[in-house]
């Protein structure tokens, strides 16, 4: 095949957006295997460590001990996550500006977990602060707040985006529930149910991400059945 045929290929009619649909579902796969990867990480510790209370622990804490390791390879696994999610959705979501802002919010997130990985938190009531703890909690709160603000504008732009109105109010619904939950560990600071407040706001802010990769798998899906029903035709 010459460069000519090549190009003529590449410039053929419906190949870009086959190419967009590859990709978008391909990312989307990327950002909900990331989760669930996430999430099977965080449970295996736990199990691995019967001396540690999930309801005063936060999930930071799991990186910090014999099984640390599993914890950093989670947070590296959520970044990737939350960075293949907006890469994904660039061309999927109607350009707004509340699409667009919300998609940079998310990508931040995910800057924001990689960050984590490499500066482990400090355990809880320790004796001494270390700069990789002050680090570690600065850029967390930093990227909860990134991912809800996230959610919160893309829930807003998905009532008026036709393609994504169907998960609107669970996507709304999921963001007032990160929402509440962050508002609740703000107010009740280091206190000994901070871990259950913690994992009551990183629950519905995965399973928003879940939601959201799954609906942009299933616009591809039905992208490349309209695409080979135009080519029978």
């Amino acid at each position: 095949m010459t460069m000519t045929d090549l190009l003529r290929r590449a410039n053929a009619p419906g190949r870009p957006g086959k190419l967009v649909t590859m990709v978008t579902a391909g990312l989307a796969g990327v950002a909900v295997v990331g989760v669930l990867y996430f999430l099977a990480a965080v449970s295996a510790e736990e199990a691995l460590r019967p001396m540690y209370d999930p309801v005063q622990r936060t999930i930071s804490e799991l990186a910090v001990g014999r099984y640390g390791f599993l914890q950093i390879s989670a947070f590296v696994a959520l970044g990737l996550s939350l960075l293949a999610l907006p890469a994904g959705l660039w061309r999927r979501l109607r350009a707004t500006v509340l699409s667009r802002l919300g998609l940079c919010l998310i990508a931040l997130g995910g800057v924001a977990s990689f960050v984590a990985a490499a500066f482990p938190t400090d355990l809880r009531n320790a004796a001494v602060a270390t700069v990789s703890g002050q680090i570690h909690a600065t850029t967390a709160g930093a990227g909860y707040a990134c991912l809800i603000t996230a959610m919160l504008l893309l829930s807003l732009h998905f009532r008026g985006d036709l393609r994504w109105r169907p998960i609107h109010l669970p996507s709304s619904g999921l963001t007032l529930l990160g929402i509440a939950a962050l508002l609740s560990l703000a107010v009740a600071g280091d206190s000994s149910v901070a871990g259950l407040l913690q994992r009551l706001m990183v629950v519905p802010l995965l399973t928003w991400v879940i939601l959201t990769g799954i609906h942009a798998m299933r616009i591809s899906a039905a992208a490349r059945r309209e695409a080979a029903e135009r080519v029978t035709r």
